[in-house]
């Protein structure tokens, strides 16, 4: 009786740790989802849940189709330019931009 009840015991433990492993990373992954989908959804505040971020998501999909027309490109190498001549901010901004020129960027 007593082998039976340490075997059972061990199952016990066993299943308490394989089941730890399983679900403490997924509830770590959900947790940082929903927080970082909460912030996203409180930069701009309404009353519906989830529409911030939807507002949001649609600011930066319009300011990224003003940025491939015609129209945006003045300003934009007006801002380049300026940027290029403040002497912290420019060695920052040339990485930042090779950076993220090297992901999106239409060059190869």
């Amino acid at each position: 009786m007593k082998l039976n009840s340490r075997r059972f015991g061990r199952f016990l433990l066993s299943s308490f740790f394989r089941g730890l492993l399983l679900l403490a990373p997924a509830t770590v992954i959900i947790w940082a989802l929903w927080r970082a989908l909460s912030f996203f959804d409180g930069i701009i505040r309404t009353d519906i849940p989830g529409l911030g971020l939807i507002i949001l998501l649609a600011i930066i999909t319009v300011a990224g189709w003003l940025g491939s027309t015609f129209l945006f490109h003045p300003l934009a190498e007006m801002g380049d330019e300026l940027l290029q001549r403040i002497p912290f901010i420019k060695t920052m901004y040339g990485a930042l931009k090779d950076l993220v020129e090297a992901f999106v960027g239409s060059k190869k």
